[in-house]
């Protein structure tokens, strides 16, 4: 999403008289508008919440039109003169050829663009040439739009090319962009669903780098010239790529070319793991995108997204259950029903008992590709469970847990295991997976530590 900074007349949804100049400024603070006046008569010390917003703008790259939405007044000042100024937070907006209403209004089309979609996809029009001894030939054919089933929608995989040229200069940019249709009625603050996360999990985990959602554009009714107005959706993200790079194949965990191979609508299958797998998701993939601050916190949040996943893949077995019903039956006898309330953080579950087992299982099913990464899986799974439990109770065992740069290795080892098995619970085949550890580059550097 582009920054900006437009000026332009403001007014609040349900008083179109009246009427601020003002300047919307979208940066890495997010969506501040700040207005030379203000919406209210007088001045106020508390907060002021408008549900809606409308301006129009000049030199803004999505529109003319601005809604700004579920907007909260976090400034307000007033000078010597008289002079009422207003600073106002904005969650989001929608900038393009109209104003929202704010009730339900009908959008036939979403088109996103990720962070490396295009390097995924990998589909190119563009073929250059050196004709020896006259000069250069460039041509460009639009490569073929693949659309595929997307749970109750169509998703396209759309090349488009955006061209510019003058009296010495030509350049022809190539991007692809995800289009979902049908989309239907969404009122301005539904907007930002439509499984636009899901996607962006999906292009996270095949590139095996976290992608950013670069813009988000609904498409409104066709007019009579066959158009459709577009109107941009502008958020601040939870993660924005900062230094964007070219990204080969041997980067990513599988491309696009990669799933197709395999005879997989990848798009659907990952739509059907991530409802499968929901906990895991949300676990895993907010650990990308917003990285805790400390290795300890890493661990302890990829644990828990592994137990999450190997707990849905497998079983609790005979032995746990018993146990959990010996613990739950000491509990009745030592504590009143009062006093067990206050011990459900120190209550093991299934999911928590079964994680050492099902880590170790999991490895030896996977011995063929991790086998080089880990020579004594069990002495790996023992270093595991004892690093976790220091973090978590600060108590030191009789080997010592795992710390700095071993650690740092052993949850990228982890994380290959938790990529292998996903990989697999997508529908690659054996042979596939480990072809595709074997061309990684981030994952060859295992090999070495």
């Amino acid at each position: 999403m582009k920054h900006f900074e437009s000026s332009g007349t403001w007014f609040p949804a349900d008083d179109s008289s009246n009427a601020v100049q003002g300047t919307l400024y979208f940066d890495s603070e997010g969506l501040n508008l700040k207005l030379l006046g203000s919406f209210r008569e007088g001045w106020s010390a508390g907060a002021e919440r408008y549900p809606t917003i409308r301006g129009v703008v000049d030199e803004n790259p999505y529109g003319t039109f601005v809604t700004l939405i579920d907007c909260l007044r976090k400034q307000s000042r007033f000078n010597m003169a008289g002079v009422t100024s207003e600073t106002i937070r904005c969650g989001r907006a929608t900038i393009g050829a109209t104003h929202l209403p704010d009730g339900m209004f009908h959008f036939e089309k979403l088109g996103v663009l990720f962070s490396y979609l295009t390097d995924w996809v990998g589909q190119t029009g563009l073929k250059f040439e050196v004709i020896r001894d006259s000069g250069y030939s460039v041509s460009y054919t639009r490569p073929a739009t693949l659309s595929f089933p997307f749970g109750d929608k169509k998703l396209s995989v759309v090349p488009s090319v955006k061209s510019t040229h003058g009296f010495h200069r030509a350049l022809l940019d190539e991007e692809t962009l995800i289009l979902l249709e049908p989309i239907g009625e969404h009122s301005p603050s539904e907007l930002g669903g439509d499984r636009i996360q899901i996607l962006q999990d999906l292009l996270t985990l095949a590139t095996d780098t976290p992608n950013a959602a670069e813009d988000i554009t609904y498409y409104g009714t066709e007019d009579d010239q066959g158009l459709m107005p577009e109107y941009h959706l502008v958020f601040d993200p939870i993660f924005r790529l900062k230094d964007k790079r070219l990204l080969h194949p041997s980067d990513m965990l599988f491309t696009f070319s990669d799933a197709q191979d395999q005879g997989l609508n990848i798009f659907q299958n990952w739509l059907d793991f991530t409802e499968r797998h929901q906990s895991f998701c949300s676990v895993f993939f907010a650990n990308l995108y917003a990285e805790p601050r400390f290795l300890n916190d890493r661990f302890a949040s990829l644990m828990l997204a592994f137990t999450l996943l190997a707990t849905r893949i497998g079983e609790v077995s005979e032995r746990t259950k018993l146990f959990l019903g010996d613990v739950e039956a000491a509990l009745n006898s030592r504590f009143s029903d009062e006093e067990r309330e206050f011990l459900g953080h120190v209550i093991p579950t299934g999911a928590e008992i079964e994680m050492p087992y099902h880590l170790l299982r999991l490895l030896r099913e996977n011995a063929d590709t991790m086998g080089p990464f880990i020579e004594d899986m069990p002495e790996f799974v023992r270093s595991v469970s004892d690093t976790l439990g220091f973090f978590e109770r600060r108590s030191e065992g009789a080997r010592p847990h795992i710390r700095g740069e071993k650690l740092l290795h052993a949850m990228l080892k982890i994380r290959l295991l938790v990529k292998i098995v996903v990989l697999k619970e997508l529908g690659f085949a054996e042979e596939a997976v480990k072809s595709l550890v074997g061309r990684n580059n981030r994952i060859n550097f295992l090999r070495t530590v």
